[in-house]
């Protein structure tokens, strides 16, 4: 099999396995907070933090058994972003709650049929390829510029930052993210979607594992590991559809590719699919709602998926403050929503 045929399907595989779970569960990082914050209900936050505990710890791994470079990710690249980082976090979780939906969520709206699911994918799309290649890209990179940090060891883990050795932030991350689940399981645990969770998480080890082994090329070695994100192949499918070219062969292109065809399918098939109109203000707000969401998580380098289980997974600490900015952001978009609802 050849280089793209391996990733073209791979990353379908993934899209195809995360979408339907997505799609029949509706797990989503807006409803997990939103339901924590109104509701005091953690049903939803057991399969975020599950997710992010079992991609930590399998990432971790990868990187420090050798198997896979992890420190030469994008997420570890050196160059320390931390205002992009946070204030493009706080974007795109504002935005995310204002839309209705995380960045994967958004995807299976698409494909549920839903007109406000359609209207933000594309206004998702062409935000982010705006912030990441059109006329936004400048000011972004100016501020860039400006505020980042170049590091001296050239790797913003956390550890080589704080001179530890890997284990150290491994476990202790490890230790508070099991606490959670062990606190809140008995009044707020389910096995569904506790599984759930540990699956979307596992989902980065193929990932890791094919972009950083299996298709590792010699003569290509700029070219380095990816795994699951979404703004980032919105953006870059965005260039496609407007300059007509033909999409490169990805894990992230085409896990979405397959998240929308997963929705799709499985609407159809379930007779589920059914394309409603929601009211003009409602669709005003999620349009909002998208800008946002495509410039902010262009901003921060990643939305829920790319920042939130790739990213964090690398124990980046670019990565940590645009998680808890993505977090902060939906907890007030909520909030916002709630006052404008009411």
């Amino acid at each position: 099999m050849t280089k793209s045929y391996i990733l073209i399907s791979s990353g379908l595989m993934m899209g195809l396995f995360f979408g339907v779970l997505l799609r029949h569960y509706r797990v989503c990082l807006v409803a997990a907070i939103s339901h924590w914050v109104l509701l005091r209900n953690h049903r939803y936050m057991v399969t975020i933090v599950a997710a992010a505990l079992v991609a930590i710890l399998a990432t971790q791994l990868l990187e420090i058994s050798g198997t896979v470079a992890i420190a030469n990710t994008s997420y570890r690249d050196g160059v320390l972003d931390w205002l992009g980082a946070i204030y493009g976090g706080l974007m795109f979780g504002i935005g995310a709650a204002l839309a209705g939906g995380d960045a994967a969520r958004t995807v299976i709206r698409a494909g549920e049929g839903s007109f406000t699911g359609i209207v933000v994918l594309i206004v998702f799309m062409l935000s982010a390829y705006m912030a990441q290649y059109g006329w936004l890209e400048p000011a972004r990179l100016w501020v860039t510029a400006q505020t980042s940090i170049t590091l001296v060891g050239g790797d913003t883990g956390l550890a080589p930052l704080l001179g530890i050795s890997k284990w150290l932030p491994l476990l202790i991350i490890s230790a508070l993210l099991l606490i959670y689940l062990v606190r809140v399981w008995k009044q707020h645990g389910e096995v569904a979607l506790l599984v759930i969770g540990i699956l979307f998480g596992a989902v980065v080890i193929p990932a890791w594992y094919i972009s950083g082994v299996v298709t590792v090329d010699e003569f290509a070695p700029e070219i380095k590991p990816t795994s699951l994100t979404v703004v980032g192949a919105l953006s870059r499918i965005g260039s496609v559809v407007l300059l007509k070219g033909v999409p490169e062969a990805s894990i992230p292109i085409f896990f979405v590719i397959g998240l929308f065809l997963a929705s799709l399918i499985y609407s159809l098939l379930w007779r589920r699919w059914e394309f409603s109109r929601p009211q003009t203000r409602t669709l005003v707000t999620a349009v909002i709602g998208a800008v946002l969401m495509g410039i902010g998580g262009t901003v921060s380098y990643g939305c829920n998926i790319g920042q939130g289980i790739s990213g964090l997974s690398t124990l980046s600490v670019e990565s940590l403050l645009a998680v808890a900015a993505i977090f902060c952001g939906v907890w007030l978009g909520t909030l916002v929503l709630g006052r404008l609802r009411a």
